[in-house]
């Protein structure tokens, strides 16, 4: 048995959606998304995570359970998807890292790989999102800025992986926040499936009974 990791970069440089009409009788998809933690994170950082993750994949339809902690309910989903966030999770570490800190190509997040397959596990490393930030902190004039791009940042790098695991594939595009190296300028717009994405997401599960989760305190 072989496991192999996936990761999403940051390359560091200077430099509404619209959807076609669902399917007839089409049923949207249920994702269970699973949040475990070294540290407990921010309660803002983790309001403002899932707005991100939700506005990334309201075009898609599908319907998005988040589950956080020890504490989680029991049920039913299309797919479930265990995500860590690694390191400490609040816009306050960003002031614990100075310009030039980040090593270009770090990995600010992981989805793993077994026998060649895509495994519902993924981590977003908080830390080195943190010190991303602060690459751009002294261009940024409000605090709740930096707040608010942090959180993104590291929605944008969850839903990076969120996509390996629910298409089950191991690609990347050349457009938008499926890039193999994330761009601190993309912050500035907001992030867009595709159409062919879209497709895509709202067949999964098809064909499968479902995974069950389990409730957990």
């Amino acid at each position: 048995m072989r496991l192999q990791r996936m990761w999403c970069v940051l390359m560091w440089t200077t430099a509404g959606f619209a959807a076609g009409p669902f399917p007839d009788e089409w049923k949207p998809p249920s994702v269970g998304i699973v949040l475990t933690w070294e540290k407990p994170p921010a309660e803002n950082f983790l309001k403002l995570l899932r707005r991100e993750v939700e506005h990334i994949f309201r075009p898609s339809g599908l319907t998005l359970r988040w589950e956080a902690g020890r504490r989680r309910q029991a049920g039913v989903y299309d797919r479930v998807v265990v995500v860590k966030l690694q390191g400490r999770c609040s816009v306050q570490r960003v002031s614990d890292f100075r310009e030039g800190s980040l090593v270009n190509g770090s990995p600010l997040g992981r989805t793993y790989v077994m026998d060649g397959e895509v495994i519902p596990h993924a981590e977003v490393d908080c830390d080195q999102v943190a010190r991303a930030l602060a690459e751009m902190r002294g261009r940024l004039s409000a605090p709740l800025m930096v707040a608010h791009l942090h959180a993104r940042l590291a929605g944008r790098v969850l839903s990076h992986e969120m996509m390996h695991i629910l298409l089950e594939t191991r690609e990347h595009d050349a457009a938008d926040f499926m890039r193999p190296s994330l761009r601190l300028e993309d912050l500035q717009v907001g992030a867009r499936l595709r159409e062919p994405q879209i497709t895509a997401l709202q067949r999964i599960g098809r064909g499968t009974s479902g995974v069950s989760l389990a409730g957990g305190r």
